[in-house]
């Protein structure tokens, strides 16, 4: 009777994870309709660099897991250079940036114990970014986002989540830059054909 229960639980526990996972897929899923591109495109007028649109998605992603999966965790949306230098992380997170790099997706590093009430959990990814796309000056940054929690476990479904929302949001950010630039171009040649 008692490893039937037993059975019986680890199924509910099972049908749980796979659903929440579906959702994480789902989440990404909404954020490639165009319906939600033009309504992030329309709230970011106000934001002129990829960092900003990136913040703005990763907040977006922080209220869904709260309000969804009462999964709690903070962001910080840091330069590669900041992050080795200065940046306060366990130094097993700072030695996974390597492996973060070239495994292109998010890399979970949970504690070893969840009795550990005191230490984080931590997803880390690096994107490397074009930033001044309406100046003549490159100007390419390598970004670390760390996601990090006392009590939410990362795995790698998380991992793809943060990085194909990255990859979004950097389409999103090139596509509002071209559409203003494309705007400028036409705002002279309006000008011109005025005088």
């Amino acid at each position: 009777m008692t490893l039937e229960v037993e059975r019986e639980s680890q199924a509910i526990e099972v049908a749980k994870n796979l659903t929440i996972q579906q959702d994480k897929f789902g989440l990404l899923s909404y954020w490639l309709k165009e319906d939600f591109k033009s309504l992030i495109l329309e709230v970011e007028r106000d934001n002129t660099s990829y960092k900003d649109f990136l913040e703005e998605m990763l907040f977006y992603m922080r209220d869904h897991y709260k309000n969804n999966w009462d999964s709690h965790f903070e962001f910080d949306i840091v330069t590669e250079t900041k992050f080795k230098k200065n940046y306060s992380v366990p130094k097993l997170v700072k030695k996974s940036l390597p492996t973060a790099k070239v495994k292109g997706i998010g890399l979970p590093i949970n504690k070893e114990n969840d009795r550990y009430i005191h230490f984080k959990n931590f997803i880390i990814h690096t994107i490397h970014a074009e930033e001044n796309l309406l100046t003549e000056e490159e100007c390419f940054i390598t970004y670390v986002i760390v996601l990090k929690s006392y009590r939410t476990i990362f795995d790698e479904y998380d991992g793809h989540l943060v990085s194909g929302l990255a990859s979004l949001t950097y389409d999103l950010y090139r596509r509002y830059h071209t559409s203003l630039a494309i705007q400028e171009e036409e705002d002279v040649e309006s000008e011109e054909e005025i005088k």
